[in-house]
Formats: C-alpha cells, structure tokens, sequence
C-alpha cells in the first residue's frame, strides 16, 4: 500500500514536467493533468468497490490480470508524436496523451488503498482501516516531497519516467506475490460478505452528499490556489508540490484519528485565514502612527509586501479550509462496511472539483476569480462547521459565542471577499483561455497628457504602446534603446534584409526595430494573445506599412 501510494503521486509531477514545454508551460499544465488523475481515481475507486462485491479469490484473478495489463504498457515516457500541432484545444490532447502513457498504471495504483483497506477488514474485524489510508497518504507525501528535492535535481525527464517505471515492475512482482499468497490461505466464511459487525445505521441522502461536496470544494480549493501563485511566476513543479502535500497533510491528520480535528479550533483558524488572504491586497506599505513614538512617526509593511509572505498566505489559508472540510468529511465516515462506497463518492467530488476548475471555470469566466470563490465557499463551510458544533455544545455561553463568532465572521467575510477579484478596472478587453487570463487596459497619463495601452497576462505587464500619433513607433517597456534587446536590434536590423526570429509576442514592441526590407518573424504559442496584439495595438500594422516581412 505505500509503495502504491508513493507511485501514485510520485508519477503526477514526473509526467507533468515532462509535457510541460510541449504545451508552453501554463498552469493549465497541472490543473489539467490533475482533473486527469482525480477522474482516474475515481475509476479506480469505482473499479474496488465493484470488485469487493465478488467472491475473494475472483477479486484476486481479476485484479492479477490487471496489473499485468498495465505491466505491458511501460515505459511510461511519452512519444514526440504527442507533441502538439496546430491550434487543436491543448486540454484533449493532455488528457489523450495520459491516457495512452499512465492510463492504467495510474488506475491499478489507484485501486489499490481501497481493496486492501477492505481485505484488511475483512482479515481483521474489528480493526481501524482508515490508519490505512492516512498511512498511505505519508507514502505519497514523501513522493511528492521527495521530487523537488532529489528526483527533479539528480534526474531529467526521461530517466525519472524509466525509473518510475521500473518502481512500477517491482509493486507488480510484490502484488503477485500477494495473490499468491492469499489464494493459499482458506478463505474464511465471512470473506465474502465482510465483516460481521452487526446492524449499522442507515446512510442518509445528505451524507451522500457531503462526502461529493466536501472533497469536491477541497480539490477546487488546491487547483484555485495552485493557479493563483503559478499565474504570475514561472511554473515549477515546487509550486505544484507545496500545496498538494499540504492537501495530503490534512488527509493524515484527518483520517489517523477522529481526536485530531476539533471543529472549533479549525474553524477559528479557517476563518481568520480567508480574512487575512482576502485582505492582502489592500495591506498598505506603510502605516502612520497617530503620534510619535520616539522618533518613529510611520511604520512599514514592506516585509510584508513579498511573494513569499504571499505564498505563506495563500497556502496556509488552502490548507485551513482543506482541514474543514477533511475533517468534517471524518466525522460523517460510514462503518468500515461501507468504506469503497465511501471513497467511491469521496473521489467523484475530488473529480468535479477538478473539472469545476480546470475545464469550466475558463471557459465561464474571464479571469482567474476561483480563488476568491473558493474562499467564500470554505467561509461558509467553517461557519457552519462551528454553528453545527454549537449548537452540540451542552454550555449555553459556549453556544452563545460559537453562533455569534460563526454569523459576524459569515457577514464580514463575504463584505470583504467582494472588494477584491470581482472589481472592475478601466479596461478595454480581457478574456482568458488554457494559457492563463489575458487584460488590455487604458492609462491616460494627466501631466504629460499621454495615452498608454498596456496587456496584462495575469499580473504581469507583456508589453505597452504610447497611443499618441507621433510616439506609436516609440519602444517603451522592457524594448526601450537603452535594454538589452534593444541594443541588440538597433545594430541588427539596420543590415539590409536583415531576418529576426522572436519568441513570445506580447504587445510585438520589438517591431519598432524592423526597416524595410526586414523580415520578423514571431512564435507565439497563445492565440488570445495574437488576437489582442493585432486588435489593440498598432506595432504590426505600422511595421508592415514601413515596408517590413512578418
């Protein structure tokens, strides 16, 4: 089981920086490969609870052809015939391309925690298989920790997928080893139906679906934070680990004992988390004291003002909601004979979750606003969580101050959530696709009364054009004389038929360099982003008038 689980997420990050470049590196890299994972987990979790329903020694013939099936389809290193061609949606050929490479390595890993949690039980009655499952989360934390600081450094991408695959040969020998072995043993009367624990109650509707509800807002709530600090930065796989092992973090805690969540406390921590993440951006540099203290007057903030207290932020909040909604999904665990169909229903919300955020919310909204969503979402999942835990209280202060905290918290929060991500900026265009949120905006610069058009990716400036009539053709930004593009343009491309390949178009400034006779030519792997360059900006137009090739 840990080694299962240390290949089952070891192999997320090894397969995704592998495709990375084929596809740009956007963030919708991971998001995308993660909705593949959690769709095949699902699978997988379906495939275990059907199996358990037939008799032990069929589950066992069964399960040894499967993994032999997926034995034969390793190596798990991906052809150059998947790379992209076209402008085809880059999402289908992702899912397309894991499919045919760790399709079902990934789904016999995946079946694995659940059928040996449930042929422990039925070996075991009485025992505790849910330590299983926390236990085989610390395997796949170590995988995924391991990654960035050993696997990423000492091996490229084509020697981490051999390895994975020749881990993979080794969890088959050892699973064949365990067919064998158990099919010696007498299978005991009650094997086939489980454990004889007695009468258990009746699983409600409304549990249903909280164990789909829950794990579905935690997942949102991993993809929404991982997309919020990749979109700006570069995308690394560190970035992709961090928040994924504290995700995995909260499932240990939660399900090693149900004494390690206590609602109040998280609860407490989830809210004061969303406040503090949903008010960062409006932390000031500095603050002014109302009187002197010493010869101090004003205090700064600055420290406060850096990606990394950003990223403490963010993932400290994720991983307090997470906590929430991991916990309360514990405490509303069934008895361990309905334990496939519970994670049967928990993986199904892992899936939505991923699909919610990595294929609808691009195309339903404009922009990245799944973070501020998700933090409303969990605000009102921790207030609940301690209103439930109120009224349960027996001490009526207890109760009192619990429902009080809980509704001032709900109505604070939602007031604060709704200045930041949904305002709208003076802007003349934005959309957003695969490759991340793209925004042009109007600046009218009152002292010089000059106007700019500046295009945003995400947070960042790729490039801006002064609109008066005689400063079109200036180069600003990053591609002024005095850079190092720049200079080196201005010595090239006054060679006669001087040819420039550029990578990365933006707002294309760089053609305010090319003469006549020139030929440029731009690689640009996002269509939204040539759109804009040719819709909003002139640099194109007025190097093709001056008589340039492009």
């Amino acid at each position: 089981s840990l080694l299962s689980a240390f290949l089952l997420f070891q192999v997320q990050p090894v397969i995704s920086k592998f495709i990375l470049p084929w596809f740009g590196g956007s963030p919708g890299v991971w998001t995308t490969c993660m909705l593949f994972f959690q769709c095949v987990l699902f699978l997988g979790y379906a495939y275990a609870h059907l199996l358990t329903l037939l008799p032990r020694r069929t589950q066992w013939i069964i399960h040894g052809i499967l993994i032999l099936a997926a034995a034969a389809t390793l190596p798990i290193s991906p052809a150059e015939s998947w790379k992209p061609v076209g402008n085809e949606p880059p999402e289908g050929r992702i899912l397309l391309l894991l499919l045919a490479t760790v399709g079902l390595p990934y789904f016999v890993l995946s079946s694995t925690s659940p059928l040996v949690q449930v042929w422990f039980n039925r070996s075991n009655p009485g025992g505790r298989p849910w330590r299983l499952y926390a236990l085989s989360n610390v395997g796949s934390l170590v995988a995924l920790l391991s990654y960035p600081f050993f696997f990423e450094r000492q091996l490229n991408v084509l020697q981490q997928t051999l390895l994975w695959s020749a881990a993979f040969g080794l969890f088959v020998v050892f699973s064949l080893l365990c067919v064998w072995k158990d099919n010696s043993i007498e299978e005991s009367s009650d094997q086939a139906t489980g454990e004889d624990d007695g009468p258990t109650p009746p699983i409600q509707w409304w549990q249903r679906i909280l164990w789909v509800f829950l794990p579905a807002c935690a997942t949102a709530l991993l993809l929404a934070a991982t997309n919020h600090v990749c979109q700006d930065v570069a995308v690394i796989p560190f970035l992709w680990v961090v928040p994924l092992s504290l995700y995995l973090i909260t499932f240990i805690i939660c399900f090693d004992h149900e004494r390690w969540y206590q609602p109040w406390f998280w609860g407490i921590l989830t809210i004061g988390a969303i406040f503090l993440a949903s008010g960062y951006h409006l932390i000031p540099d500095e603050v002014r004291l109302p009187y002197m203290v010493g010869d101090v007057e004003k205090i700064s903030l600055e420290w406060l003002k850096n990606y990394r207290a950003e990223l403490a932020i963010c993932f400290g909040a994720m991983f307090f909601g997470c906590m929430v909604c991991h916990g309360e999904l514990v405490r509303l665990k069934p008895s361990p004979k309905h334990l496939t169909q519970f994670y049967l229903l928990m993986s199904a919300g892992g899936a939505l979750g991923g699909l919610t955020v990595s294929l609808v919310a691009p195309r339903v909204f404009d922009r990245y606003v799944e973070w501020p969503i998700g933090l409303m979402v969990m605000l009102v999942i921790a207030c609940a969580a301690l209103l439930h835990q109120a009224f349960k209280s027996k001490s009526s202060g207890a109760k009192a101050i619990l429902a009080l905290l809980s509704g001032m918290a709900g109505v604070a929060g939602f007031m604060f959530l709704g200045t930041w991500g949904f305002e709208d900026e003076p802007r003349i265009a934005r959309a957003r696709n695969f490759y991340g949120a793209i925004s042009v905006f109007e600046d009218f610069d009152q002292e010089y009364g000059e106007e700019y058009r500046q295009l945003y990716h995400g947070g960042i400036i790729h490039g801006l054009q002064n609109m008066g009539p005689g400063d079109r053709e200036e180069p600003v930004s990053y591609y002024g004389h005095h850079t190092g593009i720049g200079k080196a343009l201005d010595n090239f491309a006054t060679k006669p038929n001087a040819r420039v390949g550029i990578v990365g178009m933006g707002t294309a400034t760089a053609l305010v360099y090319g003469k006549k006779g020139n030929t440029f030519r731009i690689y640009e792997i996002n269509p939204q982003i040539i759109e804009f360059s040719k819709k909003y900006f002139t640099y194109q137009d007025d190097f093709i008038a001056r008589g340039g090739q492009l």
